[in-house]
């Protein structure tokens, strides 16, 4: 059962998101996972709201405890390319690393990260841990860029929805107003269907 305080953000959080890159290995019969950076980024772009994962999904999952009190104050699930590359030929007869990240509110005080891979039989099986404490000099700072940004679709609360985010991936600058354009009725066309319309 889930303590009702693990929902408080302000209580366990600071401003900002923790980025955890590492590298997942291994082969078709053993997994690893091995530690490469940690980033503090300037913005938390997730819920501040449902911190703790009730759906269960995906092949893996992260849990974050507060160290000194041993409380579940965030978690999630989620699937890898790794974990697809692990039932292929190619892992029967070699090894692979593949980098993987993970995001997280930026916590105020030191945490326990503990990454679970789930078994055939679909139970879960503890695969790493490490304690992160968040005044770590090794916690590489992330500069804000000034990016230009516009709303195309506002239906509230950041942090009680979902976002989706277009790129302007191939055009150019002299192309923003075309790409502007193609954004919108992309968005028009994306929320006329179903779930998005809902």
């Amino acid at each position: 059962m889930l303590s009702l305080n693990a929902q408080s953000f302000e209580k366990y959080f600071a401003e900002g998101s923790l980025r955890v890159d590492y590298f997942h290995g291994g082969n078709s019969k053993q997994e690893f996972i091995f530690n490469d950076a940690l980033y503090h980024e300037a913005f938390w772009g997730g819920s501040k709201i449902n911190l703790i994962d009730t759906f269960d999904y995906g092949s893996y999952k992260f849990e974050v405890y507060d160290s000194l009190s041993n409380t579940l104050i965030y978690s999630r699930g989620f699937s890898t390319l790794f974990g697809e590359w692990r039932f292929t030929d190619e892992a029967k007869s070699g090894n692979r690393s593949i980098s993987e990240s993970v995001i997280l509110p930026y916590p105020k005080n030191t945490i326990r990260l503990v990454f679970y891979s789930r078994s055939k039989d679909m139970k879960w099986h503890k695969l790493y841990e490490r304690y992160i404490n968040p005044t770590d000099y090794n916690i590489i700072p992330r500069k804000v860029e000034n990016m230009k940004a516009m709303k195309l679709v506002d239906n509230g609360d950041p942090a009680k929805k979902v976002d989706i985010v277009l790129l302007a991936e191939g055009y150019t600058a002299d192309e923003q107003q075309k790409f502007m354009k193609d954004a919108e009725r992309f968005a028009k066309y994306l929320f006329s269907w179903s779930p998005f319309e809902e």
